[in-house]
């Protein structure tokens, strides 16, 4: 019912716009869930992390590698990855 009232023009706002309305009026409300949204997050994503080995920094830093794409496939891991290491490893020297 409320899609037809948007496409009658009754509620022109977006859900976007709802959602900003909620959080600026319930603040408390809004920090508690961002608490529980980081909570559940944070312990997914530092799985997800593996550490980069002296060997793999050695390979993607080289002058004559390969691709980023067969890196990748080889060390199993993105190409942004990748690129992001290096940029970091040769930032440095």
């Amino acid at each position: 019912m409320f899609f037809n009232n948007c496409i009658k023009g009754k509620y022109m706002s977006s859900k976007h716009e709802a959602n900003k309305r909620w959080r600026i009026n319930n603040p408390e409300k809004w920090a508690a869930q961002k608490q529980r949204n980081y909570a559940r997050g944070k312990p997914a994503t530092a799985k997800l992390r593996r550490p980069w080995s002296e060997g793999e920094d050695e390979l993607i830093t080289r002058l004559h590698r390969p691709e980023d794409r067969e890196l990748a496939q080889s060390l199993n891991r993105s190409v942004q990855s990748i690129q992001a290491r290096r940029s970091k490893l040769l930032g440095k020297r």
